[in-house]
């Protein structure tokens, strides 16, 4: 699912037209129930004539891109739209392939002047993945001041890795840490990024195994 908002610009008047496209797999495009366009006839007809230079657009996936099609369709929408908000709910199985590779690529590609909240919500990107493409991508991304990696798996390896990247970030203020593997010795990786990060306002670490010593 994508759920979209961009700002249309007529002569006299600005309307605010809100979408919603289903069917990832096939790139249609549903509005109020009934098919529209092809995804790529809707780009070509909607927002090439649309003045959306300063819309705000939210990008919402949450299945499975297991195929090909699927993978490139993100992508594209990642391209087209240019989110500000993006989230990527479960939709990774924690493996180098096409889907993580051209994902992260796009949104750094794309988004490193955009985005400014994104969400990885159980996507177990855990280990090689997480060092290799999620913290590299997350570098790219200069404005963004909210990052959610709940459920992902994430070990104090992990965190640690997390925290390198923390240290020097002067634009997040937001951090969800929630449902890891984050131990105490995660704990004293977070504390010490604290120390030397001067941003971060929200940090939420609940539902990990950290004892008190470690927060």
């Amino acid at each position: 699912r994508i759920n979209a908002q961009a700002a249309t610009l007529t002569e006299d008047i600005t309307t605010l037209v809100e979408l919603t496209l289903h069917n990832i797999k096939d790139g249609k495009v549903i509005i109020n129930g009934r098919e529209v366009y092809s995804f790529d006839k809707f780009y070509d007809e909607y927002f090439n004539m649309a003045n959306i230079s300063n819309r705000s657009v939210h990008i919402d996936i949450s299945k499975k891109l297991n195929t090909l099609q699927a993978i490139d369709n993100v992508v594209n929408s990642i391209k087209f739209y240019s989110p500000s908000e993006f989230t990527v709910q479960k939709c990774f199985d924690n493996k180098e392939g096409n889907g993580v590779y051209k994902v992260t690529s796009a949104m750094s590609l794309y988004l490193n002047k955009k985005l400014t909240q994104l969400s990885l919500l159980g996507n177990t990107i855990s280990g090689v993945i997480f060092s290799s493409r999620i913290i590299p991508m997350l570098r790219s991304l200069r404005e963004l001041f909210s990052i959610d990696l709940s459920g992902n798996e994430l070990s104090d390896d992990d965190i640690k890795n997390f925290c390198e990247f923390l240290k020097s970030n002067k634009v997040i203020k937001i951090v969800t840490l929630s449902n890891n593997k984050i131990s105490t010795n995660g704990g004293f990786f977070l504390a010490d990024a604290l120390v030397k990060n001067k941003t971060i306002e929200t940090l939420n670490i609940s539902h990990n195994n950290i004892n008190e010593s470690g927060i």
